[in-house]
C-alpha cells in the first residue's frame, strides 16, 4: 500500500502479527507485508494518513483515518463507510459493493466505484446518488447494476464512465463541461439514444488532463444498446460529438 500523511501511524495487517509503526510524510511511500495466509483480514491503521491507496484486502478499517483526502482501494469486501470522511477529494474503490454513501463527501471530485478486474463479479450498485457531490469533475461508475444515474447537480463533470449497467435513460443537460462520455452496454433504446443526444452541449471541448482524461475532443461511446443501430448520431454529431464506430 501506499501512504502519505504527517507524524507516526501504525498498521495492523490483522493477521495476528505485531503491528508495524512508521513515520508517514507528505510524499507517498510505499508499505510491503507478507501474508502467512490467505484467509479473512482486516487491515486498521491509526495515524494522521490523508493519502491511501491500498491493495487487494478483504476488509478496511478506516474508521480513525478521518483526515483522508484521497482513498484508493480494492479486494473482496462489500460495503465501505466513509460519511466521517468528510475531507475526500478523491475517492476510488474496486470492490464487491452492494452499497454506497457519499452523501457526506460533498469535497469529492473524482469518484470511481466500479467492478472489481481480478474479481468474478462485478459491483452491485442498484443506486448512486450524486447530488450532493456538486464538485465532481470525473464520474466511473461502470459495472454495475444501475437502473437509473442523475448526474443533474454535477454541472462540473468532464468524464462520464456508466457502461455496463442497466440504464433506459440518461439525461445530462446541466454538464456543460462534459468532453468525454461512456454508456455502452446499457439499455438504452434508439429513443433514448436520440433524447440523450439532444441533452449534449454544444460547447467547445476543453481539455482536461487533470484525471487522466484529456481531450480536445468531445467523445461519446454508445454500443451494445438496443438502439445503437437505429438511433440518429447527427444529432450528436451536429454539435460537434464524435461518436466512434
Amino acid at each position: 500500500m501506499e501512504m502519505a500523511g504527517s507524524g507516526s501511524v501504525t498498521i495492523d495487517w490483522g493477521d495476528g502479527t505485531k503491528p508495524e509503526s512508521f513515520t508517514l510524510t507528505t510524499r507517498e511511500a510505499e508499505y510491503y507485508h507478507q501474508y502467512s495466509y490467505s484467509g479473512g483480514r482486516t487491515i486498521t491503521i491509526t495515524g494522521n494518513v490523508t493519502y491511501l491507496d491500498c491493495g487487494s484486502c478483504e476488509t478496511l478499517d478506516i474508521s480513525k483515518n478521518t483526515a483522508l483526502t484521497h482513498l484508493s482501494c480494492h479486494g473482496y469486501f462489500k460495503s465501505l463507510d466513509v460519511s466521517k470522511h468528510t475531507a475526500l477529494t478523491e475517492l476510488s474503490i474496486e470492490a464487491d459493493l452492494t452499497s454506497l454513501d457519499v452523501s457526506k463527501n460533498t469535497k469529492l471530485e473524482y469518484l470511481s466505484v466500479s467492478y472489481y478486474r481480478n474479481l468474478t463479479s462485478y459491483c452491485n450498485l442498484t443506486s448512486l446518488d450524486v447530488s450532493k457531490c456538486t464538485k465532481l469533475e470525473y464520474l466511473d461508475c461502470s459495472g454495475n447494476n444501475l437502473t437509473s444515474l442523475d448526474v443533474s447537480k454535477c454541472t462540473k463533470l468532464a468524464y462520464l464512465g456508466c457502461y455496463d449497467n442497466n440504464l433506459t435513460s440518461l439525461d445530462v443537460s446541466k454538464c456543460t463541461k462534459l468532453a468525454y462520455l461512456n454508456c455502452s452496454f446499457n439499455k438504452l433504446s434508439a429513443a433514448a439514444l436520440n433524447a440523450l443526444f439532444g441533452t449534449l452541449h454544444n460547447n467547445a471541448a476543453v481539455c482536461t488532463d487533470r484525471w487522466g482524461c484529456c481531450t480536445y475532443d468531445k467523445w461519446i461511446y454508445i454500443g451494445e444498446n438496443p438502439g445503437s443501430d437505429d438511433c440518429d448520431l447527427s444529432i450528436a454529431e451536429n454539435k460537434g460529438w464524435y461518436v466512434p464506430g
